[in-house]
């Protein structure tokens, strides 16, 4: 496929998903109804779901790895335990980086 093909492509891409999104917002009077809001606000957890769970799981992009050898699922798992127990953002974060960062070193 040539450069030239490639960019016309992306191009055409960009088109389409502006059009689709921009069209439902654009026209006036389009109200969405409660049970439309409602599901669309789970759109943003579904899609961080959908970025970070195979990064956990499959951390080499290869078969799945559910061991104490995964330093990704392990700071994973102490985020969320955190994130139930306190609901504190920055001490999760902060937990998470510091199971991983020395799960990390530990087992190099």
């Amino acid at each position: 496929m040539s450069d030239q093909s490639v960019w016309l492509l992306v191009v055409a891409m960009a088109l389409v998903t502006f059009a689709t999104r921009f069209s439902l917002f654009a026209l006036p009077g389009v109200q969405f109804s409660p049970r439309w809001q409602r599901a669309l606000g789970y759109v943003p957890v579904s899609v961080f779901a959908a970025i970070i769970v195979p990064m956990v799981l499959a951390p080499q992009g290869g078969a799945v790895q559910l061991s104490l050898s995964n330093p990704y699922l392990l700071g994973a798992l102490a985020a969320g335990v955190l994130a139930v127990r306190t609901g504190n953002l920055l001490l999760t974060l902060m937990a998470g980086f510091a199971v991983f960062g020395s799960m990390k070193w530990w087992l190099s």
